[in-house]
Parts: structure tokens; C-alpha cells; sequence
């Protein structure tokens, strides 16, 4: 039953789900499908602080070494570099 929800209305599921936890329905819980979305965001911060780092030091590089466009893209290349640290930090690992 639970199964067929998270297919048909995900964010119906995690409701139920919230709720069931919330009352500690053992019975209500759809087991599988919660397991798999918990690993399923660690994928996903995983690879956001790979995007995240990836970034970083293609905007570092760029400050470093490009010098044909350093010229005009100096400061917005500063503050990506900031801007890609920042996001690194609130990434939960």
C-alpha cells in the first residue's frame, strides 16, 4: 500500500511517513522507500560538494592563470570563489 503512495504521490508519502515517525506507527512505515531516500541524500550532498569543490578550483585556476580575460572578469571571479567557499561550508557532511 505504502509502496504504491510513494509512486503515485511522493510528497503525499512523506507526510505519512513524518507522521507515522512522529507517532511511532511501526506498521505505517514503508520501510524500503525511506531507507533508499536517506541514502539517497547522501548521495546528493556528496555530489553537491563535488560540484561545489569542482567549481572552486575552476574559479581559483581561473584567477591564477587566465590572463587573456582577467581583465573584465577579475572581480566576478573573486566572488564566485567566495560564493562556491560558502556553499562548501553549508553543505552537511
Amino acid at each position: 500500500m505504502q509502496d504504491q503512495l510513494y509512486n503515485r504521490d511522493f510528497n503525499l508519502w512523506v507526510e505519512e511517513m513524518a507522521i507515522a515517525l512522529r507517532n511511532r506507527d511501526i506498521k505505517a512505515m514503508d520501510w524500503h522507500n525511506l531507507l533508499e531516500e536517506i541514502e539517497d541524500m547522501g548521495k546528493s550532498e556528496k555530489r553537491s560538494l563535488e560540484s561545489y569543490l569542482e567549481r572552486l578550483v575552476e574559479h581559483i585556476l581561473k584567477l591564477k592563470y587566465w590572463d587573456t580575460e582577467k581583465e573584465r572578469n577579475y572581480k566576478h571571479w573573486q566572488v564566485e570563489v567566495v560564493n562556491f567557499r560558502n556553499r562548501i561550508f553549508r553543505v552537511p557532511v
